[in-house]
């Protein structure tokens, strides 16, 4: 269970950020609404998977980190200029 969490905690975050990144960066519409539809989706998520841990995943906590994977990751969208933005989000 705890592999689980860290991992799917992870991902969450890092698709929050990414969408939020994206909808601050992207010049095109349908990517800023799929952007926004991640978010939503995401942390409602994120919601559902801390309620999981706090009803039944003792010595379990959802880390407040991503992995270093999905940091790097962030990272390569954060310096991408805006041609390249959308293809890599």
């Amino acid at each position: 269970v705890p592999a689980y969490v860290q991992t799917a905690a992870s991902g969450d975050m890092f698709e929050i950020r990414s969408s939020q990144l994206a909808q601050k960066q992207s010049k095109n519409s349908q990517v800023r609404d799929f952007a926004q539809r991640m978010i939503t989706d995401h942390q409602a998520s994120t919601a559902a998977l801390k309620k999981a841990v706090q009803d039944g995943a003792a010595g379990t906590t959802v880390p407040a980190d991503m992995m270093p994977r999905q940091q790097q990751m962030l990272r390569d969208l954060e310096h991408a200029d805006a041609p390249a933005f959308d293809q890599l989000y």
